[in-house]
């Protein structure tokens, strides 16, 4: 059982050539002398021709035939033999690209994990810094309040001492 496969079209030189019944050496210089319309009428005609081929072989494709008579013919077995090493070959190359893409995953990964550690290094280093400062302008105030203060002490000192002298000078006159 031959699978009933659709024939590929002649194509307009070839049509013209039988038609004409011209040798094939002598074609190309029949083809090139021949006028353009009637060139266009067997170019229609292939094209027709081409486009009820691509239907025909869609149809053969879909149905399955030609796979049902390799395999009865053993035509199948061979080809898959042939095509073995090459699914090997393909299998273990899609192997080692998945394994570069995971590995590619992976460093991709770590750098984001390094990438947010150092971001959150950077926050704490900030965080330090900024009670660093909080720190430095509380002191600052604590010193100006004790300046203030000793400031307050020394006036009361000076007051009381001033305040002695005056008793002493009105105690003494």
């Amino acid at each position: 059982m031959i699978p009933k496969k659709p024939k590929r079209p002649l194509t307009a030189q070839l049509a013209y050539r039988i038609d004409a019944k011209i040798a094939a050496s002598e074609l190309k210089n029949a083809w090139a002398a021949l006028a353009a319309p009637k060139k266009a009428t067997y170019q229609k005609q292939y094209e027709t021709k081409m486009a009820t081929y691509l239907k025909g072989m869609e149809k053969y494709k879909a149905s399955g035939s030609e796979d049902k008579w390799k395999k009865q013919v053993g035509i199948k077995a061979i080809e898959d033999k042939l095509n073995a090493p090459k699914e090997k070959e393909q299998a273990k190359a899609l192997k080692e690209k998945e394994k570069a893409k995971a590995i590619k995953e992976k460093v991709k990964a770590k750098a984001m994990k390094e990438k947010e550690k150092l971001k959150a290094l950077k926050e704490k280093e900030k965080l330090k810094a900024l009670k660093e400062k909080e720190k430095l302008k509380a002191l600052k105030e604590k010193e100006k309040l004790k300046a203030k203060n000793m400031k307050l002490k020394q006036s009361e000192k000076m007051k009381k001492e001033k305040a002695k002298a005056t008793k002493k000078v009105k105690v003494n006159a």
